[in-house]
């Protein structure tokens, strides 16, 4: 079985998808279309261009998870997302209710958190302002936490890296 692609760029049509599965890449290119996962445990992900990107359940994958979104990512309350290698959102914005997990995690485009953001062994790097709407925890196991923008929100952030360093860049 080969890696698949889906596009629907032609029509910018949305593209929703069941509980995925399998151990080849999956590409998806929805141009002004929204990508809706409702579940999946494959091998990598690549989301190349969508309006919105939504997590509904739970999404696994044995390697690389990079999705990039003229719009929004969201991850929603109860979902876990989670790449066995990088971990890559970039968005207009990115909004996790739930959790996501990479060996390393990069999150581009203004964040609001109310879940939890996790690196296994690598660095956690938030590059666009974050806004905390709930109680919260960024971390990473064996690497830096790093808050490149300002951090802001009435609840508690839990920012840990205890074989590493914790750096905000900007106001907290």
């Amino acid at each position: 079985v080969n890696d698949i692609t889906i596009d629907t760029t032609g029509n910018n049509g949305d593209v929703t998808l069941g509980d995925v599965g399998g151990v080849n890449q999956l590409t998806v290119d929805a141009g002004t279309g929204a990508v809706t996962f409702n579940g999946g445990d494959i091998a990598n992900l690549a989301v190349t261009d969508a309006a919105n990107v939504n997590f509904d359940e739970d999404f696994n994958t044995d390697g690389q998870i990079n999705v990039t979104s003229t719009a929004a990512i969201t991850v929603a309350d109860g979902s876990h997302v989670t790449a066995e290698d990088t971990l890559t959102f970039s968005g207009g914005s990115v909004d996790v209710d739930g959790s996501v997990t990479g060996h390393s995690v990069a999150v581009t485009g203004a964040t609001t958190l109310d879940g939890t953001i996790n690196g296994n062994d690598g660095a956690v790097t938030l590059n666009s302002a974050v806004t905390v709407d709930g109680n919260s925890t960024v971390s990473s196991d064996n690497g830096n936490v790093t808050f490149l923008d300002a951090v802001e929100g009435g609840f508690e952030l839990t920012a840990d890296a205890p074989t590493g360093t914790v750096t905000f860049i900007s106001t907290v």
